[in-house]
């Protein structure tokens, strides 16, 4: 198990998405951090061919991983991108 980063309480947005589903945090504790969260940039292939994503560890992935697994719900997964997009708004 890879050690939590620094001021949140997984080592990826998905661990945290664990942790709220688990009960071991708040509602509120999970969207402040995911809201928080610096999400890796997903990769591409360089092919114009081939547009091939590659989701990284840390990315928006992560989250939508934890919607489709059912740790968080759609409403939560909404409220955090809106909160990311104010932030970068402002």
């Amino acid at each position: 198990m890879t050690k939590p980063v620094e001021g949140f309480s997984g080592a990826d947005p998905y661990e945290i998405c664990e942790r709220y589903a688990a009960g071991l945090i708040s509602r509120d504790q999970l969207v402040d951090e995911l809201t928080r969260w610096e999400y890796t940039p997903n990769a591409r292939t360089e092919s114009l061919v081939d547009d091939l994503i590659i989701n990284k560890p840390g990315s928006v992935a992560d989250l939508e991983r934890a919607l489709r697994r059912g740790l968080i719900e759609a409403e939560l997964y909404e409220e955090i991108g809106d909160r990311r997009e104010a932030q970068n708004i402002a």
